[in-house]
């Protein structure tokens, strides 16, 4: 079978999941947005690895020959998963972590910018979660930098020594799955490096 009869086989999001069960512990159900079809992903897992559960095989058409083009090398480096993400074209895929009410598009040859307000003026909360110690300072100025200069972007630092803040925190902790601190959480994902490892 070629690469291309592999992408033309027809996916349906409905079908049954190729998600292995019980094999190991995942992050929260989430749902995004594919095409605009509700589709269910989980918080860690990429973009191209939600398409492939739910069995859809095309993420993109060629500019040229309008051939399918998906999931091959899954590292980055072939660029065959390009797709358009929350208006932006050309975003890999396989590198791309889910977020709840993503929304994602198959995209066809280059692809295009999506032009409207909305797209452009998303807002990002970074929450930046402290015990409130001097070493806690350089993720605070690293989520700082996450937020960046946008107007409509936040940060949200908080800091265990402040105790009127407490039970806000800690209902925050337990929703977003913090094991341990300091921890940065963006637009309600906690970031890679913040997840717990298994010894």
């Amino acid at each position: 079978m070629t690469r291309r009869e592999a992408c033309e086989r027809p996916a349906s999001h409905e079908a049954e999941s190729m998600r292995i069960d019980g094999a190991f512990s995942r992050g929260r159900a989430i749902e995004i947005v594919v095409d605009g079809e509700a589709l269910p992903a989980y918080a860690g897992e990429s973009v191209a690895a939600a398409l492939v559960a739910a069995g859809q095989r095309a993420f993109r058409r060629t500019a040229v020959r309008d051939e399918p083009r998906g999931l091959y090398c899954g590292i980055g480096l072939c660029f065959d998963c390009l797709m358009t993400i929350d208006g932006r074209p050309n975003v890999r895929a396989c590198r791309t972590a889910v977020r709840a009410g993503m929304r994602v598009t198959s995209q066809r040859g280059v692809g295009t910018w999506v032009r409207n307000e909305a797209a452009r003026s998303v807002a990002k909360l970074v929450e930046v979660f402290t015990n409130g110690c001097p070493a806690c300072e350089g993720w605070v100025a690293y989520g700082r930098e996450l937020a960046g200069s946008a107007s409509r972007s936040e940060l949200r630092v908080w800091d265990g020594r402040d105790e009127r803040e407490g039970a806000e925190r800690q209902r925050r902790i337990a929703r977003y799955g913090i094991a341990e601190l300091p921890a940065i959480v963006v637009d309600g994902q906690l970031l890679p490096c913040c997840l717990p490892t298994s010894a």
